[in-house]
C-alpha cells in the first residue's frame, strides 16, 4: 500500500483533529470549484478503467485512469451520482502530502501514487458509480466508471466433477454412435440406389444389317442378352416405325 511522506489522516483508529479534516475538504472545495476550475482552463474527461472489468464477491478490484497528467497536486475520489455522491479518500500533494478518509471509506479501499483506487474484497454493496477529479496547476481531469458485482461461480464437489466427467463421457459416446448409425444409414441408401440403376433397362435401335452373330453381341459382358423386338406404329412410346430397324432390348438377365 501506497504511503505519502506525511503521516495519514483520518485513519480508522488514529486520532484526528476536526482541523485537519476541515483544512483538507476546505482546500479540496477551492480547487474543484467552478472559478478555480475556470482558472485552470478547460475539464478534460478521462477514462476509467475498472479491473477485473465484471468482478466477483470477494475478489480485489482496481479503478485507474487511462490518461494520466503529471505533477497531480490533488485528487479526490467518490461514489454516487453528481448530486448525491459520497467522497471516499482525499489525496493533497500540497502543502504537506496526505491523505484523508472521508465517509466513504470503511478501510478496504486504497490508493496509489498515480491516484487509481482499489477496493479489496468487494461485495454487492459495492456496486455503484464511481468518479474522480484531479488536477495539476493548469489542467483539471474528471472521470467515471460503474462497477458491476457478479455473484461467484460455485467451488463444485468431487463427486460434483467425476459425475459431471461421466456426462460428458455419455454424451461423447451417443454422439460416436449416432455418427455410426448415420454413416450405415447413407451407405445403405447408396447401395440400394446403385442395384436400382443395374436394374434399368437399356434400348438400341440398330439397322436391318445387324446379325445376331457381330462382334458387338459377342462382346456384350455376361448376364447380358438382346431381345429382338418389333417396332412399334409411329407415335408409340415403342418408337416411330422404321422398316429397315430393329429395336433391341438389353437388359441384365
Amino acid at each position: 500500500m501506497w504511503t505519502p511522506m506525511a503521516s495519514r489522516a483520518g485513519t480508522p483508529g488514529c486520532r484526528t483533529s476536526w482541523l485537519t479534516l476541515f483544512l483538507a475538504a476546505h482546500v479540496i472545495n477551492s480547487w474543484f470549484s467552478p472559478s478555480h476550475s475556470q482558472m485552470l482552463g478547460p475539464i478534460m474527461d478521462i477514462e476509467v478503467i475498472v479491473t477485473p472489468k465484471y468482478p466477483t464477491v470477494g475478489e480485489d478490484v482496481t479503478l485507474s485512469t487511462k490518461a494520466s497528467i503529471r505533477g497531480i497536486r490533488n485528487c479526490i475520489w467518490f461514489r454516487g451520482e453528481e448530486e448525491t455522491y459520497v467522497e471516499i479518500i482525499i489525496y493533497l500533494r500540497l502543502p504537506v502530502p496526505q491523505i484523508s478518509y472521508a465517509a466513504g471509506y470503511d478501510g478496504r479501499q486504497e490508493l496509489d501514487e498515480n491516484c487509481s483506487l482499489s477496493i479489496h474484497n468487494i461485495s454487492f454493496d459495492d456496486q455503484a458509480l464511481y468518479g474522480i477529479k484531479r488536477n495539476s496547476s493548469t489542467t483539471m481531469e474528471i472521470g467515471e466508471a460503474f462497477i458491476r458485482v457478479l455473484d461467484p461461480i460455485p467451488e463444485l464437489e468431487p463427486q460434483q466433477k467425476a459425475l459431471t466427467s461421466g456426462l460428458v463421457v455419455v454424451i461423447i459416446a451417443a454422439c460416436l454412435i449416432g455418427s455410426i448409425f448415420i454413416g450405415a444409414l447413407c451407405t445403405y441408401q447408396a447401395a440400394g440406389t446403385h442395384e436400382a440403376v443395374e436394374e434399368l433397362t437399356w434400348t438400341m435401335f440398330l439397322t436391318s444389317e445387324f446379325q445376331q452373330d457381330t462382334p458387338l453381341q459377342r462382346e456384350l459382358p455376361q448376364g447380358i442378352k438382346m431381345e429382338q423386338v418389333k417396332p412399334g406404329p409411329s407415335g408409340t412410346q415403342a418408337g416411330p416405325a422404321r422398316k429397315s430397324a430393329q429395336r433391341l432390348v438389353v437388359q441384365k438377365s
